[in-house]
């Protein structure tokens, strides 16, 4: 199984967001994903955030926070006495000054500088 149908899966029973580290947590526990790799909570935000990314709007995911995901269908969140909209981060646009400038070139320009 895939990894980001196990985290559809996790997050599906959860019904809130959740982090990346209890997400991989979850899907390995329940059987849905090994990982022989040292850093599965890694892997899972990576392939989710790589999902959301390609998949803009028409993406099962949401980037909630740090390292958290929620089911886009679901990002009401339960409050005291009404539900709210969870905040959806938007990945931030470059600089235009650095727009198409590779990392290596940021870097160079912030050393001469």
């Amino acid at each position: 199984m895939s990894v980001q149908s196990a985290a559809i899966q996790v997050l599906k029973e959860a019904g809130k967001p959740l982090h990346a580290n209890e997400i991989a947590k979850l899907i390995i526990e329940a059987g849905l994903w090994k990982s022989d790799g040292k850093t599965p909570e890694a892997t899972v935000s990576a392939r989710l955030y790589s999902d959301i990314k390609s998949n803009g709007d028409k993406s099962c995911f949401v980037k909630v926070g740090p390292q958290t995901f929620a089911l886009r269908d679901s990002t009401e969140i339960e409050g005291d006495t009404a539900s709210v909209l969870a905040p959806v981060e938007k990945p931030s646009k470059p600089h235009p000054i650095n727009a198409g400038s590779s990392f290596i070139d940021c870097a160079q320009k912030v050393l001469e500088e």
